[in-house]
């Protein structure tokens, strides 16, 4: 299970750098999919799933407010046994000091902030749900598909999830719910970067609208509690995305090794938009590794990949080839580095003017084109 914050379910009760070490803190945090964050409760005891020998624990025994919690070997001292009434108010309460509960320290309702015991006040700060019941039912065991570090099922949401989901998504929505295939992946990364990259689609699509460019959006996507049982194990959090109709497409690839020269004729609008996030950004930023299903007014993307390294944005920018959108739009309205635009044709560095006329030449449907070379 995962001990959700009532107040703002999307933060819950974490071990703070998923250290299985005694007294590593316990901490308010994103909810993300890891082990750090799956509990069970067994004869009073909140266990870490991943490992049951690790328990919540009042540091040194300290039964006052204000004590730190922390992970510790299970002793089954006082000092380790809870009780909750969820009927009722909702807190945890220490079960030998039952005015002392958990809380998150000052009210600071935020990640990172400590979890301590405290006079129980039954306000926000201290009700808790541990999320026994699922949102997600997978339609198989199986998945449709697979990728390095996670699997994609098909999928249903029992109930309306809460804040983690943004109100996507209601009871009944078929959605598509990715499962990591190890504890060590943050899915909330994930959920982040399809956010990012939906507002720089906002952006791109405010740019150029009715000048040639097709719109462009990224699908919602938010986590959800599951009891989800695979071929690999079982899973307490799905990220979970909006089920789409149709066949995929993939316009690049996520990486410049990958890249093809069949991927800069696959589509303009979309090899376009990766290129005008690393002009617009003065290549700080990248969305690459594009695919879509295609839309009435524009084109449904998923699983961008957003690269923050120069080096790597620069290394994928040289197997990019300019269509007419990067020439006619980066050549008139962006100022980059010469590396990256020079005269709109990306990474082809043009040492010379003979380079510059050849392009011009091949730009312009010019076959038979010589150069008489000065001796």
């Amino acid at each position: 299970m995962i001990i959700g914050l009532e107040s703002n379910p999307s933060l819950c009760l974490d071990v703070s750098e998923n250290k299985r070490e005694c007294g590593t803190k316990i901490q308010l945090y994103e909810r993300n999919g890891t082990s750090a964050q799956e509990w069970i409760w067994d004869d009073g005891c909140i266990c870490l799933k991943g490992n049951p020998k690790f328990v919540l624990d009042v540091r040194d025994g300290m039964k006052k407010r204000r004590t730190r919690i922390q992970l510790w070997e299970r002793n089954n001292t006082e000092s380790q046994k809870w009780e909750l009434r969820q009927l009722s108010d909702g807190v945890i309460r220490l079960k030998a000091m039952s005015e002392l509960c958990l809380d998150v320290r000052d009210w600071q309702i935020k990640p990172g902030t400590v979890v301590q015991l405290e006079n129980c006040r039954e306000n926000d700060a201290q009700r808790w749900i541990p999320d026994h019941r699922p949102v997600v039912q997978l339609s198989s065991m199986t998945p449709f598909a697979s990728g390095a570090s996670r699997h994609a099922f098909q999928a249903r949401l029992l109930r309306k999830g809460t804040r983690w989901d943004n109100g996507f998504f209601s009871r009944g929505t078929r959605v598509i719910a990715k499962i990591s295939r190890g504890y060590g992946l943050n899915l909330l990364n994930d959920v982040k970067d399809l956010r990012e990259a939906a507002e720089w689609a906002d952006k791109f699509n405010r740019t150029f609208d009715g000048k040639g460019p097709k719109k462009l959006r990224f699908v919602n996507s938010g986590l959800a509690p599951c009891d989800c049982y695979t071929d690999e194990g079982w899973a307490g959090v799905a990220q979970v995305e909006e089920h789409i109709e149709g066949d995929f497409e993939k316009f690049n690839e996520a990486q410049a090794r990958a890249m093809k020269p069949e991927h800069s004729n696959a589509n303009h609008t979309a090899n376009f938009f990766s290129h005008w996030i690393a002009a617009e950004s003065k290549e700080e930023l990248m969305i690459s590794d594009l695919q879509r299903v295609k839309g009435k007014d524009g084109y449904t993307l998923t699983d961008p990949k957003i690269h923050r390294d120069k080096d790597a944005i620069r290394e994928w920018l040289s197997k990019h080839r300019c269509n007419e959108f990067c020439r006619r739009f980066l050549r008139e309205s962006t100022t980059t580095s010469q590396s990256s635009t020079a005269n709109g044709t990306c990474f082809e560095f043009l040492k010379s003017p003979c380079q510059l006329l050849r392009y011009e030449a091949e730009r312009l449907g010019i076959r038979d084109f010589r150069l008489k070379q000065s001796v």
